[in-house]
This record gives C-alpha cells, sequence and structure tokens, in this order.
C-alpha cells in the first residue's frame, strides 16, 4: 500500500498523460468518479464505483409494498421551495433525542428564520433507518422505487435501441497502465463503467423530475461526488438551477475530489457544484489552484467555516448545551480521557494494542464512524471483555462536540475530527506519519503527535496531554455569518 501523498502523485500523472476529460458513456463524463476509485484502488480500498447489480431489491413482499405506498404518497405531496437541501441518515447526530443534519440543518434553521422557503430532504444511506425526529423529509421509498423501475425501463431501452453511445479514446490504455501499477480493474472496465452509468441515468431522470416540482433556485448538498448528490447537482445544472457543496470534513490539496484538477471538459464537469462553502482560506485557495485556462467552469467559494460546529457556538439548538453537561456527567476528571475515532470499518491492530497497554486510568471513548452506526454488533463483539477500560456505545450515540469539551486527548488513524479536536484545544495523536502528513496543514504542529507503536503511546500521550476546560463561549467566529450573508445574496440575485 502506498502512501496518500502518492496516491494523489499517481492520480496527477495519469490526468496529465490521458485525455480524461473527453472521456463520456451517454453523456456523463467519467472521470470525476473514476479519478476517486483509482485513487482508492491505489490505497487499496474498496472502489467507490461500484456496479448496481440490484439497485432497490426488497426482500419482503410486506415491505416492498409499504415502499410503493409511500412512493406514492410522495408523488402526491406540493412541494415548492426556493432553496432544496438533500441529506442522509448517516449525517445525522442526535442531540438530546433531537435529530441534526451536521452538514445541512445550519442552512435549513438559517434560511428558515430569514424567511426563505426551504425544502429538506433526506435519503436512508449505509442500513441506517430514517429518524421520525429529524425535521427533513425521507424521500427513500420513492428514490428507490422510481430509480429501480427507470434502470429496468432504461436496460431494455439500451439493449433494443442500442443506444450506448462512449468516446473513451485512451482509456483501454488507462488501464493497461494501471494493471502494470499492479491494480485489479474490474470495477473499472467499460462495460462495469456504462452498467454503473445506466443507474446514473435513472437518478438523473428522477432528480430532474423533482426539481420541476420544486423549482428551487438552489440546491445545497454535502460533498459533491457522492452519488445522489453529484446526479442531483447534474439535473440542477440541466435547468439552470445554483447549486452548492458544504464541506464535511478534511479538504484542499490533500484530498482527491479537490487536489489539482488540471483538465475540464469546455462547460465543466456536470456534477461539479457552483460555489463550495469551505471550513477556511487553505480548502478555498486548493480549489482556486485548480487549471480553469480551457473551461468557462470557475466557481465560487465562501469560507463560512465548519457549520455543524458554528450551530454549536451559535446554540441553535439549546438542548446543545444540555448534551455537553449530559456527557460530562459520564466523564470521571480523575481518569485520563481518550477519544479515538475510527475512520474505516475494521480495526486497526495497533488500536486494540494501544488500548490493552494503556495504564488502568486511561479511559478510551471509541466513536464509531456515523456511516457505521449499524455495524453494532460487530465493535461489540470486539470491545465486550474490555468494558472498564472502553466506551464505545455512548462516544458514537452523543454528537462530537458534546464529547470533545470532555477529554483529555484524541487518537485516530485520519479522521477529520482531528482538525475539530484542535479547535477545542486537544491534541491528536495519528498512528502513522502518513495518516498525520494529511493534517499538517490544518492543525498546528504542537497540537500533532505520531506513535506506531504502543511501546511510546505513554510518553507521547503524556507530553499532548490537556485539560478538560472548553467553553464554548470564548470561540465566537463570524465567518459563519458572513458567508451566509454571501449566500444570501446569491440567493437574491438569482431572484
Amino acid at each position: 500500500m502506498i502512501s496518500f501523498k502518492e496516491a494523489l502523485e499517481k492520480i496527477e500523472y495519469i490526468e496529465n498523460r490521458f485525455p480524461v476529460e473527453n472521456w463520456l458513456i451517454n453523456d456523463f463524463h467519467i472521470w470525476p468518479f473514476l479519478r476517486l476509485s483509482i485513487y482508492n484502488l491505489y490505497l487499496c480500498r474498496k472502489s467507490n464505483f461500484t456496479t448496481n447489480n440490484n439497485p432497490a431489491i426488497i426482500n419482503k413482499f410486506k415491505e416492498f409494498i409499504f415502499s410503493i405506498l409511500h412512493a406514492i404518497i410522495f408523488e402526491f405531496k406540493p412541494l415548492n421551495a426556493e432553496v432544496l437541501t438533500l441529506g442522509f441518515t448517516s449525517d445525522y447526530a442526535l442531540v438530546n433525542n433531537k435529530y441534526f443534519n451536521r452538514y445541512l440543518d445550519y442552512f435549513n434553521y438559517k434560511f428558515k428564520s430569514s424567511g426563505i422557503r426551504i425544502l429538506p430532504l433526506e435519503i436512508e444511506s449505509k442500513n441506517i433507518p430514517f429518524n421520525s425526529k429529524s425535521s427533513s423529509i425521507n424521500i427513500s421509498n420513492s428514490f428507490k422505487i422510481n430509480v429501480f423501475i427507470l434502470t429496468i425501463y432504461l436496460r431494455i431501452k439500451n439493449k433494443i435501441f442500442k443506444k450506448n453511445y462512449a468516446d473513451l479514446n485512451g482509456f483501454d490504455e488507462l488501464l493497461v497502465y494501471l494493471v502494470k501499477e499492479g491494480l485489479k480493474v474490474d470495477s473499472i472496465t467499460k462495460n462495469s463503467l456504462e452498467f454503473d452509468l445506466i443507474y446514473r441515468q435513472a437518478e438523473l431522470s428522477y432528480f430532474k423530475r423533482l426539481l420541476r416540482r420544486v423549482k428551487p433556485q438552489l440546491i445545497i448538498v454535502s460533498y459533491f461526488l457522492d452519488r445522489a448528490n453529484n446526479t442531483l447537482i447534474a439535473a440542477g445544472k440541466q435547468y439552470g438551477i445554483k447549486t452548492m457543496e458544504i464541506q464535511h470534513g478534511i479538504a484542499g490539496s490533500v484530498h482527491s475530489a479537490y487536489f489539482k484538477w488540471t483538465k475540464f471538459p469546455r462547460k465543466g464537469y456536470a456534477v461539479f457544484p457552483d460555489v463550495f462553502w469551505t471550513w477556511g482560506l487553505s480548502e478555498a485557495s486548493a480549489i482556486h489552484s485548480w487549471n480553469f485556462s480551457n473551461t468557462n467552469y470557475k466557481p465560487i467559494t465562501i469560507p463560512g467555516g465548519n457549520v455543524w460546529l458554528e450551530a454549536w457556538r451559535e446554540n441553535l439548538l439549546e438542548d446543545f448545551g444540555i448534551s455537553v453537561l449530559k456527557y460530562s456527567k459520564l466523564v470521571d476528571k480523575n481518569e485520563f480521557n481518550i477519544l479515538l475515532t475510527l475512520q474505516l470499518p475494521t480495526i486497526p491492530e495497533i488500536f486494540l494494542e494501544l488500548i490493552k497497554d494503556s495504564p488502568k486510568h486511561y479511559k478510551w471513548w471509541i466513536r464509531i464512524h456515523p456511516s457505521l452506526m449499524s455495524d453494532f454488533r460487530y465493535y461489540d463483539s470486539i470491545f465486550s471483555n474490555m468494558t472498564d477500560k472502553v466506551d464505545f456505545k455512548n462516544a458514537s450515540e452523543y454528537p462530537l462536540f458534546s464529547i470533545l469539551p470532555n477529554v483529555n486527548l484524541h487518537v485516530t488513524d485520519f479522521s477529520s475530527v482531528a482538525i475539530e479536536a484542535a479547535q477545542f484545544g486537544v491534541k491528536t495523536i495519528f498512528v502513522s506519519e502518513d495518516s498525520a502528513w494529511l493534517f499538517r496543514s490544518f492543525i498546528p504542529t504542537e497540537f500533532i503527535g505520531i506513535c506506531e507503536n504502543s511501546k511510546d503511546f505513554l510518553a507521547i500521550s503524556r507530553k499532548l496531554y490537556s485539560k478538560s476546560n472548553f467553553d464554548f463561549s470564548t470561540t465566537k467566529d463570524s465567518s459563519a455569518n458572513l458567508g451566509f450573508s454571501i449566500l444570501t445574496n446569491i440567493l437574491n440575485n438569482i431572484n
């Protein structure tokens, strides 16, 4: 496995060597999705460019009928708004039993208070069911049923009328190059991509019909390269609707989605948003450094800050303070409290070693990645014999900003929580030099420790120890309010 930096350099080389900006399948430029997939292949991770053999199979007949009924009901629901947001159930946080979308609800609250009509929509993701406490409208059944039907229709249509169109000059040479590099390319062959893009076409058709009903002036999503998000953006572009992405974690020049885009089609990629809301100037600068010389696509950047953190700073929900207080009662201040954030589905062996070999007064609060919350049984089986030193249930269910004011140290492989922890004065130990490299542009050097074995952990943890006495009132930041004013002006200019 190569390093993050080396994988990015490989992507840069490929983008400069091959005519990636010209590759089309049925009017979809495939490079934005392909780029991320190849990056993950270099890192020996599962490709994000997956095929969908059965995109919406519902195992039980009762559930199938229930889904159809919900989809039909949604078709008759009156929908009209100036702003449409699309979220996913894996983005939620429960704040004192109230549901809050970490990326989008800041805007939902702000727009509502400004008298702007907003339609927050949400789709179930990664086996995490829709929460009835959400203020969003659940379109999961409507989305799955319609896309399933449209996918079957498009497959039949393409088979009968031979409708597939592809411009992939030089693509076979790329596959040969990747095989020589030692990568398995089964998931990114021409057949795999064509199969995948039929599903994307079905999604696009669904969202175009939805947008004709809603008629918004602005679409807001989190992470533009996530499926559904990018097809919604592409649908919005076809109707001249402004689109915006909210930064959801580490970004900038170290992230494959934002790293050195050197080639664009003349009109830009349809799945790229018009506006990027970033956490800071560094991430905005990375976007401005892209090579726009041969394209008329030039996005706006708004360095408005971390809106999830800003929601806490502005106390958008009174329950924020209650949540912090409740978590503090779980924590023994006489112990050394460590937040360990997991980024991958499997637990790196070094984490288990660190926990096992740490002193008795080291309390480990294990936080599962929000998208993996449906895998509780797996983590329970791993940590069931460590209950005296480990708590993974509370640390995963409480919102992050309830936890950070109450811990002394953060440990991770490469979670973006490291950036947020620094905002609370909490330092981070990374378990490799490679993962620490990702964060050096975003975190002060003195907030970073590297520990690749349990032998050195005790000394490093003591060196980075910080007292848990964080006060939100000392962290006022006007960047989000300024950013929201810019966004409101954009919306007013559309009108």
